[in-house]
């Protein structure tokens, strides 16, 4: 309906896409402009009582005409996707008008300057040392807290703000556990990725939609011991120690997939892993 076809309409010609580069497609150069401002507290915790570091940091990031090539797929799903298609611009604008007679599409799929992206939030570190026993005991810990990730392909667009959407998480962060005695270190650490959910950004009803647009926290630990001489080491590890799977989305709204698992780099695709690593100097 929004394309304005009449009832029973077939295209008699596939759609088509037009990609091009470089001067031809009128690219700009790229420009950015990163504030950041940060707070450090080392509070005196008294004998005995170990040291203290911790930092937070707020950073507000916009890249202009950023460079990207969006691909015919997505610029499709996007398009159709938007309540406001062929009226609301952005992604819709690189869908040209159907041939009046084979009723086929065009898709201009060439490299553009994404007019803005702008990335804002807050990053958190700390930092805990004491001696236990005869070893050293360290524990640090960092977190990503997004306010904002947001995007718009023409300078005139509203910012399309995708933050807490798949693949988009406000909140990331790791936790590492480290003791250190004599030629000996153990390491375990835990990564974690809020979940997300797209449901609201494409305007679905989570209990009557047809597809799966959310997936819950993800939590990877790795664990390890180290063994260190002079002149070698020897480290000996596991990774994903719990064999955690990634989550599972449907094929829907342009995201790229590995199997049924959102490509996201956070994610792990492999499983569980042993490994073994050898160093030495000569």
């Amino acid at each position: 309906q929004s394309e304005g076809l009449p009832p029973g309409c077939t295209a008699t010609q596939s759609s088509s896409g037009l990609g091009v580069g470089g001067a031809e497609a009128g690219l700009k150069p790229e420009t950015s402009r990163n504030s950041t401002v940060g707070i450090i507290f080392q509070p005196e915790l008294g004998a005995g009582r170990g040291g203290l570091s911790v930092a937070v940091d707020y950073f507000d990031i916009k890249v202009s005409n950023g460079v990207a090539r969006i691909g015919g797929g997505s610029i499709l799903s996007r398009g159709y996707d938007d309540p406001q298609f062929r009226t609301g611009g952005g992604f819709c604008r690189l869908v040209q008008a159907r041939n009046p007679t084979s009723q086929a599409l065009t898709v201009k799929d060439g490299f553009v300057n994404l007019a803005t992206d702008v990335v804002k939030g807050y990053d958190l570190t700390a930092r805990y040392t004491n001696n236990i026993g005869s070893g050293r005991f360290r524990v640090n810990l960092n977190l990503t807290k997004y306010e904002t990730q947001a995007n718009k392909l023409f300078p005139e667009d509203p910012l399309d703000n995708f933050n807490g959407t798949l693949n988009n998480p406000k909140w990331s962060g790791g936790l590492d556990f480290n003791y250190e005695y004599k030629a000996w270190r153990f390491f375990y650490g835990v990564d974690w990725i809020e979940k997300t959910s797209s449901y609201e950004y494409f305007g679905e009803n989570p209990a009557t939609s047809t597809f799966k647009l959310n997936v819950p926290d993800y939590i990877l630990q790795t664990a390890s011991v180290r063994y260190r001489e002079k002149t070698w080491e020897a480290t000996f590890g596991v990774r994903n120690l719990m064999d955690v799977k990634p989550p599972v989305i449907s094929a829907q709204a342009g995201y790229n997939r590995i199997g049924n698992a959102p490509l996201y780099s956070g994610y792990d695709y492999v499983g569980r892993t042993f490994y073994l690593n050898l160093r030495n100097s000569f």
